[in-house]
């Protein structure tokens, strides 16, 4: 598995996650990549992997936003595939930050599935001549299909956590925790982790919620001001 050489990145200005603007505007994104048609099949069943770090206390925007996940939900539905919605939280279970956050309430309005990531299937990759193994959950192995829903926000560890450090929440349980400690605060044995995590994973899409993001000491944690725009 090789990490393609160039990617497609598309950018769309969206001040609101009210559903009407919110959808337009990821119709738009989508449009110069070839629509979500580009990215999913009939009859596929699609991993939504939102951003559910742990059940944020006051306004902190430290999760994907359910309106959000929940909009990019009805785009896959739209192509004939069938989304389901899972992460593997910091702390609590998908399902409890899902509620919080009010992604759980949308979600079974929808008729949509929030899970659990289950199981562990280890993967080897080969980067620069290293092979690393990694054990993964199965939930996201075993979808046909994977779109990463990451939120734009800081990180003490890795600076900034999008795209890649948001799959690292399809580790099973406590492994998380364990590659933390592993690292040493070593940033570059842990940076070589996550993009060694994301290729074996190799999401079709990654979208990020950056309609309100969040400054200071990332992942849960914000400074006096939130990045919005």
């Amino acid at each position: 598995m090789n990490m393609p050489k160039t990617a497609s990145v598309s950018l769309k200005k969206c001040e609101s996650y009210q559903p009407e603007i919110l959808s337009q505007s990821l119709r738009e994104c989508l449009e110069p990549l070839g629509g979500m048609r580009a990215f999913v099949r009939p009859n596929e069943r699609i991993l939504l992997k939102p951003n559910l770090v742990t059940t944020p206390s006051g306004d902190r925007p430290a999760c994907t936003d359910g309106d959000f996940v929940i909009e990019v939900a009805r785009l896959v539905r739209e192509c004939g595939a069938v989304p389901f919605i899972s992460d593997s939280p910091a702390f609590g279970s998908a399902r409890q930050v899902a509620r919080r956050i009010g992604l759980f309430q949308k979600a079974e309005r929808e008729g949509i599935e929030i899970c659990e990531m289950r199981g562990s299937i280890s993967r080897e990759i080969r980067i620069d001549g290293k092979i690393h193994r990694l054990p993964v959950a199965a939930t996201a192995i075993q979808a046909d299909g994977i779109i990463n829903l990451p939120k734009f926000k800081a990180h003490r560890q890795a600076t900034f956590s999008f795209a890649v450090k948001n799959l690292y929440g399809c580790v099973p349980g406590k492994r998380k925790a364990c590659r933390h400690f592993a690292s040493g605060g070593d940033r570059e044995w842990f940076s070589n982790m996550l993009v060694a995590n994301a290729l074996i994973l190799a999401p079709r899409l990654n979208l990020v919620d950056g309609i309100i993001g969040m400054e200071g000491q990332g992942p849960v944690r914000r400074g006096p001001q939130g990045i919005s725009g």
